[in-house]
């Protein structure tokens, strides 16, 4: 008896290594309108275009807090991609504190090189929402400014119409 539940109990132990050696992660942190995002956040996924805008591969991803989850095959695909490549990142975001409780689909290219940084950090700025009227002139649509290693900022993504719903 004690035998089997030893042999049991290396084999999880066994699997779980396994399971964790075939993901791998890329350091992402999410803010939306200055707070970051710790839950609600759904169906994320990078698309591999080519320059055409015409979708080649899709690669899902587990969003927790400070890292994007996904396997190992999914992993490098990202890394591999040709010069002619580029990377576009949507995920789905459900408020779940707003009262109007909808989800809405944000969109961005992400900028050269952007998978090889030590990290990457993408704000989302509601044009609509009371806190960005300051800082912004327009009042509908959304930005997302990419932050990555050495300071650098880059405001890449300026759409002019509402995020749209889920």
């Amino acid at each position: 008896m004690k035998k089997k539940a030893l042999a049991n109990l290396l084999i999880l132990l066994s699997l779980n290594c396994f399971s964790q050696q075939s993901k791998s992660k890329i350091p992402l942190i999410i803010t939306i309108d200055g707070q970051i995002i710790t839950e609600g956040l759904f169906h994320g996924f990078f698309f591999i275009v080519d320059t055409t805008d015409r979708n080649i591969d899709t690669v899902k991803f587990v969003y927790q807090v400070g890292q994007a989850s996904m396997t190992q095959k999914e992993y490098d695909k990202l890394h591999s991609l040709k010069s002619a490549e580029r990377i576009q990142v949507k995920f789905v975001y459900n408020p779940f504190k707003s009262t109007t409780r909808t989800p809405h689909v944000y969109t961005h290219f992400l900028s050269k090189g952007a998978m090889n940084d030590v990290y990457l950090i993408l704000n989302v700025f509601n044009y609509a929402n009371k806190i960005n009227y300051s800082f912004f002139s327009k009042r509908r649509g959304y930005g997302i400014e990419e932050k990555f290693p050495g300071g650098g900022t880059k405001l890449l993504s300026r759409i002019k119409r509402p995020p749209i719903p889920w």
